[in-house]
Order: structure tokens, then sequence, then C-alpha cells
């Protein structure tokens, strides 16, 4: 996952099957590796499903992760 411009986005980075937002495939053997993701979204990696929560993400994540690592991209 990477943060660009106060947009979240999933990044595939050569999965075999690639991974599902949204019944969409990227990754794999497509051409597209990197989407946009915004609240509400299914995200399925492997055989685990989860839906992004932008609020949830903030509070927990943002504060700890990006801001103490200094990193974009985690």
């Amino acid at each position: 996952m990477s943060i660009e411009n106060n947009s979240f986005f999933v990044i595939d980075r050569g999965s075999m099957n690639g991974t599902t937002i949204n019944n969409e495939t990227i990754g794999g053997n497509r051409k597209t590796t990197k989407q946009e993701i915004k609240d509400g979204d299914k995200i399925k990696i492997g055989s685990k499903e989860s839906i992004f929560c932008l609020q949830n993400f903030k509070q927990l994540f943002i504060d700890k992760i990006y801001f103490s690592t200094n990193s974009n991209t985690f």
C-alpha cells in the first residue's frame, strides 16, 4: 500500500494471481499493478478479503507508521 498526494493505493508486486479490488484484478499477468482505493472498497489478497475503511486506517496507521517512519510506502 502507498500514499500519494493524500490518496491511497494498493500495489501488486508480482504475485502469481494478482490482487482483487472490487472484483477487478490488478497484478498477476495484467498490465495494471497499482490501483487507487477509496473508503468502502473491497480488497482481496489470496483468500483474505477486507474492506478499506479510511477513518480506521487513518487513526490506526497514519500517526504510528507514516509519520514515525517518514516513509510513504508500507
